[in-house]
């Protein structure tokens, strides 16, 4: 049984094969020397450990490369099917792990923008909502003075007839409730007026760090870090406005009208009549009311954007749909040695296919020769 050959012309593959294993190393070795530099500089510990990586992972490119195309095909039986179980996970492995780190240098920049836009679109969207919220708020203000308006006139014919409550007028607790009522409209009514002078300047203000922020990562002239610094002190900025206009909401004063407005005012002592003008008249109100406290709730319940640093490889889980063209092109450098390998080695089983069917025709075309050698033997014998 001869030794199976190597496919002729497989050895000039190695050339191809480093120059693709190169392209890895390089890129793996800028991953690594830029998730070192975090805090933006490196050391000579970390300059070795960088010159480090890229050796072993050369050494382990070319060792599978080459282990593939010349070696593992002149293995038979057995010891081929074991060898070749181990190279295919070997390969695998490596190649996951150089893919992946090659597809995170690839799409570094990319990635770093796309992560960029995504803070600065979710947080003008965050801002829209809650400035949304502060419309709605601000729109109360009719409610709160129809509600101050007729809980007044109610109070003046409750005190001259006793209408509201049919009890014969003056200042008896139906009174004292509608005027409760007046007031608490009144106070949170003036609340809003007062907080919209202070909320417009807020909105305009965020605007301004927004635009600079829009600015900044814009600037082909401006690294990477420092843009992520200044997007870092900008979301900080934004945080702290979020928590003004928040403060300015009003949200107490709104739910001290709606205590008032829903009270059990059976259970305190008003009389029927009285109890139904007033759950006829301001329950609506009630509920207008509460739809916004509900409203400000979901809204102030998702937590405002903060812009954080991300390494590369993060930024390759986060956004993988942004960067499909970086993970193609790490991918293509690691499958296509695969895939040459595995023609290689289909090409060395067909030869030894074909050389197993050439020995054992040899071997045929001589015990043929041999028979008919002995059957003349035979016949001159006889």
């Amino acid at each position: 049984m001869s030794k199976s050959k190597t496919p002729s012309g497989s050895g000039g593959l190695l050339p191809f094969f480093i120059v693709l294993h190169v392209i890895t190393v390089l890129l793996t070795g800028g991953y690594t020397a830029s998730t070192l530099a975090a805090d933006g500089s490196l050391g000579a510990g970390d300059v070795a450990l960088t010159a480090a990586v890229i050796a072993m992972l050369f050494c382990g490119l070319f060792s599978l490369s080459h282990f593939g195309v010349k070696r593992l095909p002149e293995l038979r039986n057995q010891l081929f099917s074991v060898a070749l179980a181990f190279w295919i996970v070997a390969a695998t492995v490596v190649a996951l792990i150089s893919g992946t780190t090659s597809a995170a240098m690839i799409a570094s920049t990319r990635g770093q923008v796309t992560h960029q836009e995504q803070f600065l679109a979710n947080s003008a969207r965050s801002f829209s909502e809650r400035g949304n919220l502060i419309r709605q708020v601000e729109g109360l203000q009719h409610a709160l003075a129809n509600c101050k308006k007729t809980a007044l006139d109610a109070r003046k014919k409750e005190l001259a007839t006793g209408e509201i409550s049919k009890t014969g007028g003056g200042d008896g607790q139906t009174a004292r409730e509608l005027k409760a009522i007046a007031d608490s409209c009144e106070s949170a009514g003036s609340i809003i007026i007062n907080a919209r002078s202070k909320t417009q300047p807020l909105f305009k203000q965020a605007d301004r760090i927004a635009d600079r922020m829009r600015r900044t990562i814009e600037d082909p002239a401006i690294s990477i870090r420092e843009k992520n610094k200044s997007l870092i002190d900008g979301s900080e900025a934004l945080s702290i406005i979020e928590d003004s206009l928040v403060a300015e909401l009003s949200l107490g004063s709104l739910d001290a009208v709606t205590d008032n407005l829903t009270r059990d005012f059976a259970y305190i002592g008003l009389t029927n009549s009285a109890v139904q003008y007033l759950e006829t008249t301001y329950r609506p109100i009630a509920r207008q009311i509460l739809n916004v406290i509900d409203e400000a709730a979901i809204t102030l319940d998702k937590p405002f954007p903060q812009f954080e640093r991300r390494s590369s490889l993060e930024l390759l889980t986060l956004y993988p749909g942004a960067l499909i063209v970086a993970i193609s092109l790490a991918g293509v450098l690691e499958i296509i040695p695969l895939i040459i390998v595995g023609f290689v080695i289909l090409i060395a089983l067909q030869q030894r296919r074909d050389d197993d069917d050439d020995g054992d025709n040899d071997g045929k075309t001589i015990v043929t020769l041999h028979t008919i050698q002995g059957g003349a033997q035979s016949g001159r014998n006889v």
